[in-house]
């Protein structure tokens, strides 16, 4: 991985021209789907080759640090990268060399690609336990996974005791906290001065707990899967899983082949009693443009579709290639 800390820095100013009628089609979709599913208050912002050409703010700065949800992962994935390239950690390393012997039988690639045959989400009960007081929860979730019995590794299950066990990994590997591994290592470097775990979700940390803003994580979407300042080659000389339909899970993100280059996409979502009820989008298409978006709503699976598709359909005036 080449840190070129050039290409991300200076990208802040508005270019209008370049992209004539992409910056209103935007702007004209995302309200109506904020419109649609009855969302009060969202953040979009629009990069193309790195460089800013639409901001969409709705009640949220595009410089408020917001909460990332899953599409966090991306960090705990570039900090494992990271410390591979630094010899410290390796894929196909397994988890008993840093868990101990209850540990799965799987590697740290398989967490990476959630095939790891974790397939009961013990985050999920309780995570609302843990809203309002940052304090790591990784170990504990490590804890529950080593007591249990787990499935054999091979199939791709999405499950965040994947990234919890990441975290611990890290932790346990660099003698380092995972928060400040993993800002030195990713958000440091791109100098992203608004990245930090959230007061509110920072519990969750390896698989959800960060915060940012949507400015700041547009460029780093871009940065690492479509620039690659992080990342030297292309995903599949990274660990991948397939999910189906020609996609891939690679590193934090789905990705999928299409038209010698790839999308990259994810969303994330926290959906509680009381709240906080949020959701966000990640997308990279064709290496050319970079999507982030905030949304305050909990929202299904269909109209996270409807969200791809408008804003797929804005940007590309085409159909939708994922």
């Amino acid at each position: 991985m080449q840190f070129l800390l050039a290409l991300v820095l200076g990208l802040m100013t508005l270019q209008g021209t370049a992209h004539a009628g992409i910056p209103a089609r935007v702007e004209a979709a995302f309200d109506a789907w904020l419109a649609e599913n009855k969302v009060d208050g969202g953040v979009l912002v629009l990069l193309s080759k790195g460089e800013p050409i639409a901001e969409v703010e709705r009640g949220i700065g595009a410089d408020v640090p917001v909460e990332l949800a899953s599409v966090g992962k991306s960090i705990t994935a570039l900090c494992i990268a990271s410390l591979v390239e630094d010899g410290v950690l390796t894929y196909d390393a397994p988890l008993t060399r840093y868990l101990g012997a209850d540990a799965p039988q799987a590697t740290i690639a398989q967490l990476l690609t959630h095939t790891a045959g974790l397939t009961v989400d013990s985050t999920q009960f309780r995570m609302p336990r843990w809203l309002g007081n940052p304090t790591p929860r990784h170990e504990e979730v490590t804890a529950l996974v080593l007591a249990r019995r787990n499935d054999p590794p091979g199939t791709h299950s999405y499950n965040n005791e994947n990234y919890a066990l990441l975290g611990t990994i890290i932790a346990r590997a660099t003698g380092e906290s995972y928060a400040r591994t993993c800002t030195e290592k990713v958000t440091d470097r791109l100098g992203l001065t608004s990245a930090r775990l959230s007061p509110l979700t920072g519990a969750f940390g390896p698989w959800g707990g960060w915060q940012m803003s949507a400015r700041d994580y547009a460029t780093l979407h871009w940065a690492v899967y479509s620039g690659r300042v992080l990342l030297d080659a292309d995903p599949f000389s990274y660990p991948h899983a397939e999910t189906g339909y020609g996609a891939f899970y690679g590193l934090g993100t789905v990705f999928r082949p299409t038209g010698g280059s790839q999308n990259f996409w994810h969303f994330g979502a926290l959906c509680f009693r009381g709240g906080p009820n949020v959701g966000t989008f990640a997308v990279s298409w064709k290496a050319e443009f970079t999507l982030f978006a905030f949304y305050r709503a909990c929202i299904d699976v269909e109209a996270m579709i409807a969200l791809d598709n408008a804003l797929a359909q804005a940007v590309l005036a085409a159909e939708p290639a994922q």
